[in-house]
């Protein structure tokens, strides 16, 4: 996606000068992923490389009301993410290894405000495991657990990355396509989910202030489908 605004050059004086960050900011925004895959019986394994780009949230550029600074000068994130694993029908597990460019964290400026800013570079190793599997035709469980290390490079050293989990945990079922009954030429199908996530601690700053700890999340519902196949509808 391309963006041509130029909101940073007219913000927040009347000056349209922009400087070469500003001119980086103007760059497109895009990514990719190319995928290679080989399989033996019911083994597959895979190997993905994968591009990413983020550009900063309005809030980022511009700042809020609570204390934190506009920063108009500051530069998408990117990722470079190379991926390996094996996947069998029940699960997969995998380990990726990613390079990230130009990190947005919020930094503490006074003890009363704070800004966004691009802060160095860094890498993150992860290794995970998913399974989706179906107990019977309309009966599905599935389960994702993710193990994270993110580094940063800050002067030739490596420092932790604070923003990311350490741990993350996606479970949950779902009824899928039951069948009820007939309705005017249409069948009605019913379905219901339970899903559940939760991550480890992780801190919202650089510095190590701000820690957040985010409980379980749990969401629920259920679903009514109706469905003609002579109508394709």
């Amino acid at each position: 996606s391309q963006a041509n605004a130029n909101m940073a050059c007219n913000y927040p004086g009347s000056s349209n000068n922009c400087s070469s960050n500003f001119q980086e900011q103007e760059k497109p925004i895009y990514g990719y992923t190319l995928s290679l895959q080989n399989k033996y019986d019911i083994l597959i394994h895979f190997i993905r490389y994968s591009l990413s780009m983020r550009r900063p949230y309005l809030s980022e550029f511009y700042g809020a009301p609570e204390g934190i600074l506009p920063n108009v000068k500051l530069l998408p994130e990117s990722s470079k993410k190379i991926e390996t694993g094996f996947r069998i029908p029940w699960g997969e597990i995998g380990y990726f290894h990613a390079n990230d460019s130009n990190l947005i964290f919020l930094q503490q400026v006074n003890p009363v405000t704070s800004q966004y800013q691009n802060i160095e570079n860094g890498f993150r190793d992860g290794v995970y495991f998913n399974s989706d599997y179906y107990i019977l035709r309309y009966w599905k469980v599935y389960f994702t657990y993710q193990y994270l290390i993110s580094k940063m490079i800050l002067d030739n050293q490596e420092t932790e990355v604070p923003r990311s989990a350490r741990h993350f945990i996606n479970a949950g079922t779902n009824l899928e396509n039951i069948l009820l009954g007939s309705i005017f030429e249409y069948q009605s199908f019913f379905g219901s989910y339970f899903n559940m996530n939760w991550q480890s601690p992780f801190y919202m700053d650089y510095a190590n202030i701000n820690k957040m700890e985010v409980p379980p999340i749990y969401n629920s519902g259920v679903s009514f489908c109706f469905a003609s196949k002579e109508k394709s509808q």
